[in-house]
């Protein structure tokens, strides 16, 4: 058995700004850096066998810090694996987030101020095909497909550990992430809705893997 533990980012400029992040990206703010700590100090007994983030920098400098404060791992270094990006949101990454929902619920003609009150209603999955059917330039990624490569990419990360580790424990990793695609996750683990799937910045939920099969079984939310 594997066990993962899948950290959001720490918050970002574009995150206080609340725009559209996706596949682009915005420096970590100062409370973003203290939300990375902070996770590093509740994790730094933890003996990693390996730590991966998604290719964002945002990703990427949240894993450097958690990395950093950890007193029990050996790693040598920090695997990229653009699996674990965050959802593309395509052309309408960038743009301010109600803008971009008012955007999408007109395409479906539920019209601004319902899709606004409504969005609650849809899962995330049904949220995200919405999002890829508006994009004008068909570059959003479906909740499928993010569910699809992120499960992907944790079955390999969960594999990759177990054949590596030589000593009779179970190995632990580390995985940063961001926001919508864990939450997708999230809601692909736990049909009964256990968990909430509102995922916020510096909150890490806790996956065991065991021969192919992930089971959600820990969700430390922040707020």
């Amino acid at each position: 058995m594997v066990k993962i533990y899948l950290v959001r980012h720490g918050e970002t400029e574009n995150n206080i700004m609340r725009k559209m992040q996706g596949w682009c990206d915005s420096p970590l703010t100062d409370n973003g850096v203290q939300q990375a700590r902070q996770v590093g100090r509740e994790l730094s007994g933890i003996q990693f066998e390996a730590v991966y983030a998604g290719d964002l920098p945002r990703q990427k400098r949240t894993a450097e810090i958690i990395l950093g404060m950890n007193t029990s791992s050996y790693v040598p270094g920090i695997k990229t694996d653009q699996r674990f990006r965050e959802t593309s949101f395509g052309s309408f990454e960038g743009m301010d987030i109600d803008e971009v929902y008012k955007a999408v619920g007109r395409f479906h003609g539920l019209g601004e101020d319902l899709f606004l009150l409504k969005r609650s209603d849809y899962t995330r999955k049904e949220i995200s095909k919405m999002i890829a059917e508006a994009d004008p330039e068909s570059r959003a990624e479906t909740g499928e497909e993010t569910c699809r490569r992120f499960m992907d990419g944790i079955l390999d990360a969960a594999r990759d550990a177990e054949a590596a580790l030589y000593e009779d424990r179970d190995p632990e990793v580390l995985i940063i992430s961001s926001g919508s695609a864990m939450g997708i996750l999230l809601e692909e683990l736990d049909p009964d809705n256990k968990f909430p799937h509102m995922v916020h910045n510096g909150d890490y939920a806790v996956i065991e893997v065991n021969r192919g099969k992930a089971v959600l079984k820990e969700l430390n939310s922040k707020r």
